[in-house]
């Protein structure tokens, strides 16, 4: 079993990119045009660190129930 889990950038972190001048993800390759050009998604770290808990247990529980 493999994946990816994408975290968002934490509200600080935004904050400091905007101070910037940053308005889009700077991650994002040239010439990509999606709902995120004009801000940048995040999320506080303690629902960033449950939501990766609770994927984790889902796995686990799946993986031992197979």
């Amino acid at each position: 079993m493999c994946g990816f889990i994408h975290l968002p950038y934490l509200p600080e972190q935004v904050m400091e990119l905007q101070s910037s001048g940053v308005k889009s993800n700077p991650l994002e390759g040239a010439g990509t045009h999606s709902a995120t050009q004009d801000s940048l998604e995040s999320m506080p770290l303690m629902t960033q660190i449950d939501a990766v808990q609770l994927t984790l247990e889902i796995c686990i529980k799946n993986i031992l129930c197979q």
